[in-house]
């Protein structure tokens, strides 16, 4: 299915109401080209981190890529909720500086 509309502004009707799984795509769109979807469901930031400025997209034809100013702090509104999970069997697993798969030997080890 595709779905093409002509925008005469930054504002679409969010169709996520309808096909829930559209938000993902809504907030991609939100956070590369500025496009606010009326009656979203979910608002929050998919790929652009809450510290980025909120006039900041990155999609824009007119973005230019140079060193970009971002906020000190973030009101504790506007920051992400992570969900926090507890029970048996359930545990945290802590993700860099190092991910899987890359070793210290890869990085500075010698080839022989």
């Amino acid at each position: 299915m595709v779905l093409e509309r002509a925008l005469k502004s930054a504002h679409a009707t969010s169709i996520a109401e309808i096909f829930p799984s559209a938000s993902w795509y809504e907030r991609d769109v939100r956070d590369g080209f500025g496009i606010e979807f009326d009656n979203a469901f979910d608002k929050r930031r998919l790929f652009m981190h809450e510290m980025y400025p909120d006039d900041f997209h990155p999609l824009l034809k007119s973005s230019k890529n140079q060193k970009i100013k971002t906020k000190t702090s973030v009101k504790p509104s506007d920051e992400y909720k992570f969900n926090e999970i507890k029970g048996e069997g359930v545990y945290q697993i802590p993700v860099g500086p190092v991910h899987a798969g890359i070793s210290s030997q890869g990085i500075s080890g010698s080839v022989s």
